[in-house]
């Protein structure tokens, strides 16, 4: 078990934990929209104000925010174009495993189809 929110073990060894990383949306533009949207995702460091690096990211896109709603796309941070629904407002999320271990959920950021 990993602890949390920088608590210490019974040595008294301080254990970081990941923050929740920063996710940005693509730039609009004819041909990234054709073809796929590659949200960029960094690891939003540790609540000790350590680095963290990134290992792995999934990506979440829902109908809801916060995680709700249904689940419309789970994985990598490359999304094709045809794999969302036209016409809507999603929410994507994003989380990583990084150093420290797996991060909360980022924040939502708002997009529409």
């Amino acid at each position: 078990m990993q602890p949390r929110l920088n608590q210490s073990d019974h040595l008294g060894n301080m254990w970081p934990s990941p923050l929740p990383p920063v996710l940005t949306p693509p730039s609009l533009g004819l041909l990234n929209t054709l073809l796929a949207l590659a949200f960029s995702v960094t690891a939003g460091g540790t609540d000790a104000g350590l680095p963290d690096t990134v290992k792995s990211t999934v990506l979440e896109v829902r109908s809801a925010p916060a995680g709700g709603g249904t689940l419309i796309y789970s994985g990598n941070p490359l999304i094709g174009a045809l794999t969302l629904p036209s016409s809507q407002t999603l929410y994507v999320r994003a989380q990583i495993v990084g150093t420290y271990g797996t991060s909360p959920w980022s924040p939502d950021v708002q997009i529409t189809t």
